[in-house]
């Protein structure tokens, strides 16, 4: 056995390797200025800031809320020249609903058919679906809701996308079904690392 032979193989292999180490996605945690709640999110995901009338940046962060006091957003620019308008997760609350009955049933019907509830990090949350189209544009939210500390929270994942056809043709390309799905599950990974923290 060539000891020489075996000390490159064992450099090459750790130069292939550490490339693909050093790729991963990083992740930051945003935590409420209360501290009541933390989120996690990962690389492409971006936190947007709270301005005097908007969310910024505005391309990516339009769809956050008035009542939402944390946002992030896939950056639309990863997506340009697609029918992709927005995919936010954010967290509000529900200034309105000062106990649990309020806060539950102040959510409404949903659109579809969604399971009642859902655990997040032990914590039972009601969900409704919501799916709608105005203007070209359809919307695709899911709510979860939950009454704690005495405060109604409701957390949004959601996606909104425009016709191709109402643009001129060849201007805008339909999102592939593939590139949907990771920006889903990108989304839905940010949800899942919602947690209370008192």
């Amino acid at each position: 056995m060539n000891l020489g032979n075996v000390a490159i193989a064992c450099l090459v292999a750790v130069c292939v390797v550490n490339p693909a180490a050093a790729q991963r996605p990083s992740t930051h945690t945003y935590k409420g200025q209360d501290g009541t709640f933390a989120i996690e999110y990962r690389d492409p995901l971006i936190a947007c800031r709270k301005a005097a009338q908007s969310w910024e940046p505005m391309e990516s962060c339009d769809a956050c809320g008035d009542s939402d006091i944390a946002c992030v957003a896939y950056p639309t620019e990863k997506v340009a020249g697609t029918n992709f308008v927005s995919g936010t997760f954010s967290v509000g609350e529900i200034p309105d609903a000062r106990d649990q009955t309020a806060c539950l049933t102040g959510m409404g019907v949903p659109d579809f058919p969604t399971p009642a509830s859902r655990k997040i990090h032990g914590v039972t949350f009601r969900v409704v679906h919501r799916d709608g189209v105005a203007s070209g544009t359809a919307a695709e939210t899911y709510q979860y809701r939950a009454f704690h500390g005495s405060k109604c929270y409701e957390l949004n994942v959601g996606t909104s996308s425009m016709n191709p056809e109402i643009a001129d043709p060849g201007v805008i390309k339909k999102l592939p079904e593939s590139t949907r799905r990771k920006i889903d599950a990108i989304l839905e990974r940010a949800l899942d690392s919602f947690r209370f923290l008192k």
